[in-house]
């Protein structure tokens, strides 16, 4: 999303078109003999989560609460989750559960047990999507309510409780977390620093690997670094 943001400022026209437009986050009821097997059909139709607009500045979080319907009985896993993606005016496609196979997929969040449902009871769902650092942190609370009104079942699940996130991780992330480099890092900017128009990726090369022989275990390891970081950041 970031990505696409830094794109429409700083490459699109004011005549210009970007691709894609605009995906819509959907979600249903889902049956699934093994929670990340392929996906079957979903249960109910299908309801929004979000739309995503890249033409304005879309937000990289999403929370809802979803009133899904089951269509039929039977036993369900949980909640799949997909995108609707419009790329130019009435062109676009889906990943859903009945759609070929696209780059985006699918999403599975399982429910902690099997439910046995029957067709007309009501799953609620709090979804809530949070982009923490470079990946996003799922919370899925479901509230399955029987045809007389009575609570069935209830979850409160994330992906952060099975996720080997560290609190020095967390630490990182934060707003006020003054960072200090790593001996790789210096290396790092030991290599851009020396690119300086006046030395040859050999000559980098072989100071950083004496500079840094914790870091490269020879000239040749320094020397291809160095290549990787002209390549990509030289003129």
């Amino acid at each position: 999303m970031a990505s696409l943001k830094d794109a429409r400022e700083r490459f699109l026209t004011p005549k210009g078109v970007l691709i894609p437009r605009r995906d819509v986050l959907k979600a249903a009821t889902t049956e699934s003999g093994q929670f990340y097997e392929s996906l079957v059909a979903p249960w109910n139709e299908a309801v929004e989560i979000c739309a995503l607009d890249y033409t304005g500045d879309a937000n990289s979080n999403a929370s809802t609460k979803l009133i899904l319907t089951a269509n039929r009985s039977g036993i369900a896993h949980g909640i799949c989750v997909w995108f609707d993606t419009e790329l130019y005016e009435e062109i676009g496609f889906s990943s859903g559960p009945e759609s070929p196979v696209t780059i985006y997929g699918e999403l599975f969040l399982p429910w902690l047990e099997l439910v046995a449902i029957e067709e007309g009871e009501q799953i609620c769902v709090a979804l809530h999507a949070n982009l923490v650092g470079k990946d996003y942190i799922w919370r899925w609370e479901t509230e399955i309510t029987g045809a007389n009104g009575a609570k069935k079942t209830h979850f409160r699940q994330s992906t952060f409780e099975g996720a080997h996130i560290s609190s020095h991780t967390l630490r990182r992330d934060a707003v006020d977390h003054i960072p200090v480099l790593t001996t790789e890092g210096e290396a790092e900017r030991f290599l851009l620093g020396a690119m300086d128009g006046c030395a040859s990726l050999r000559e980098i090369g072989k100071r950083a690997a004496e500079r840094f022989p914790e870091v490269y275990s020879s000239q040749q390891e320094a020397f291809e670094r160095a290549s990787e970081l002209a390549r990509k950041f030289s003129r």
